[in-house]
């Protein structure tokens, strides 16, 4: 008997070593989009301005400020440039203010289109996850159908399977109702007419 010599498979193409990546590890084509996405958005992360070391209060007080029209904003900063007595009080530096105007101004918009964005990739998400479960659920019920045939085995396995990985348990028996505890009534007793006199 002739030993037999068994060769790796070669190395996929476009693995690097340096990357840190098993070569064993599949990337699919999604999680290369997303990989590339995240990139993207960590970019788009850095250019937003923080705020560094600034004393904006605990979540309580930014709520409450929140609330405060962006038109007295614009207000104060352009009463605060105009009039000396106010810029020696020091409470607000007008050319900051103004420039945390412009930046609202400018990434208020973007705001609002990047929560339409991820209101829609939830919805994509979903959509495509609700697709699939039902396409699931049909195939479960066709699997428990064609599981009645007692020769065979592979579907037995395969709708035990599934049915572990669903994780229910049957539709849940409803509790019967309370029966009513009947509440006495008393009946009105007539009266004679010696009781009507006392």
């Amino acid at each position: 008997m002739s030993p037999v010599i068994i060769t790796p498979p070669p190395v996929p193409p476009g693995s690097d070593p340096a990357s840190g990546i098993p070569p064993t590890l599949t990337i699919t084509y999604y999680h290369q989009l997303a990989t590339h996405f995240s990139e993207v958005l960590d970019e788009i992360s850095a250019i937003i301005p923080r705020l560094e070391n600034a004393q904006v209060g605990p979540p309580t007080v930014v709520r409450a400020h929140l609330s405060v029209p962006l038109p007295f904003l614009g207000t104060a900063v352009a009463s605060v440039e105009e009039l000396p007595e106010l810029q020696a009080v020091k409470a607000l530096d007008p050319n900051e203010g103004r420039d945390i105007l412009q930046l609202i101004d400018a990434f208020g918009p973007l705001s609002d289109k990047v929560a339409a964005f991820q209101k829609d990739l939830r919805n994509v998400l979903n959509s495509r996850r609700s697709l699939l479960a039902g396409q699931a659920l049909d195939t479960y019920d066709h699997a428990k159908s064609f599981n009645r045939d007692p020769n065979n085995a592979a579907m037995a396995s395969w709708v035990a399977n599934m049915k572990r990985d669903l994780g229910r348990r049957g539709p849940r028996k409803k509790k019967p109702a309370p029966t009513p505890v009947p509440v006495p009534v008393s009946t009105p007793t007539a009266q004679t007419p010696e009781d009507a006199q006392g």
